[in-house]
């Protein structure tokens, strides 16, 4: 393993056991620059509770509340979104996303990443459960 790569998981250990304290959103987005994530766009959820994130994000209710266990969770918040330009523009050392090229401009299609953080209350969750 390479000493890049050794620093980078010691970097990644670190942002994760900050979780443990401060504000949750602030480490979430801590978390996500130390793996290379970042951007401008953000809106923060106050309070960041389950019922004012889906306010503000599913207020079409839209979202399969069984199926993303939403009784579960403790806390919500939006971390940032980055557009498909964006993820280009990051260069080489990033993980790639590929975004399929269109001859023309289609207003319908958006393509987009949500980087959300959630906080689950305690309790077993399977890799099912957070699929």
């Amino acid at each position: 393993m390479s000493v890049e790569t050794k620093d980078l998981r010691s970097a990644i250990v670190q942002s994760l056991n900050e979780f443990h304290e401060g504000s949750f959103r602030v480490n979430a987005i801590r978390l996500f620059e130390t793996l290379g994530y970042t951007s401008e766009r953000t809106i923060e959820i106050s309070p960041d509770t389950p019922d004012n994130f889906l306010k503000e994000i599913d207020s079409s209710n839209q979202l399969r509340r069984d199926k993303a266990l939403v009784s579960r969770w403790k806390r919500a918040d939006v971390i940032f979104q980055l557009t498909g330009e964006e993820v280009k523009a990051f260069g080489t050392g990033q993980a790639s996303f590929r975004f399929e090229g269109e001859p023309k401009v289609d207003d319908r299609i958006i393509r987009s990443y949500l980087f959300l953080a959630i906080e689950l209350k305690s309790g077993h969750y399977t890799r099912t459960d957070l699929s």
